[in-house]
């Protein structure tokens, strides 16, 4: 009985950590649909890529 405070403490820090992961992860889960983006029937003049476009030509 001596030390009942460490273990109480232990159960209380577990449950909050497992909490907050499941928490976390239902974010997560729930987000990951939001990232995909249709991109059809849409004109455009030149290209499409917001960002990140590669292209063959070197920088001098």
């Amino acid at each position: 009985m001596e030390h009942i405070k460490e273990v109480v403490a232990f159960l209380v820090g577990l449950g909050t950590g497992l909490s907050i992961n499941v928490v976390v992860k239902f974010f997560r889960s729930s987000n990951s649909g939001a990232t995909s983006t249709t991109q059809s029937n849409n004109n455009v003049g030149g290209s499409m890529a917001g960002r990140d476009i590669s292209t063959n030509k070197r920088d001098e």
